[in-house]
């Protein structure tokens, strides 16, 4: 976790491996909801007076379970909405990830290629790694084991 003067910052990554393993299961769950709001209202539709009967007791009966099928049905359709919108949202999180990845990754190479034109920048890069003699200027410690003992 970073923290920023703004606040706390979440370290985030993606795995496009799982995801590609998962990436169709919000339509795939999307459409076999919409499958089972279609068959509940087919349930709802087939509770005629003519295969129920007409008495009073009967005729309730037959209106609580056509409207338990109807209310099925618009719960069905509900979640398929939800499940649409998920994986919507998924897909555009990682389209936007990718796309904010790929321009840190062009953003730290502009960096790297105008700090390797900068020759003081490059000779000071070259000095602090290649041919260094160990040895600081005077009055800046060295190496940790190198500092007094306190």
């Amino acid at each position: 976790r970073f923290t920023f003067s703004e606040g706390p910052v979440s370290d985030v990554g993606f795995d496009s491996q799982k995801h590609d393993q998962t990436r169709h299961d919000a339509e795939q769950g999307g459409e076999h909801l919409g499958n089972a709001a279609k068959a509940a209202e087919a349930f709802a539709q087939a509770q005629t007076a003519s295969v129920w009967g007409k008495e009073p007791g009967v005729e309730a009966a037959r209106l609580a379970l056509q409207a338990a099928y109807t209310g099925a049905g618009e719960g069905f359709a509900a979640e398929q909405a939800r499940f649409t919108d998920f994986g919507a949202k998924v897909d555009q999180t990682e389209e936007d990830f990718t796309r904010t990845e790929e321009a840190a990754a062009g953003q730290l190479a502009s960096t790297g290629a105008a700090m390797n034109s900068n020759a003081a920048i490059a000779n000071a890069a070259g000095a602090g790694s290649a041919g260094s003699t160990g040895t600081a200027p005077s009055g800046v410690p060295s190496a940790v084991g190198d500092q007094p003992e306190l």
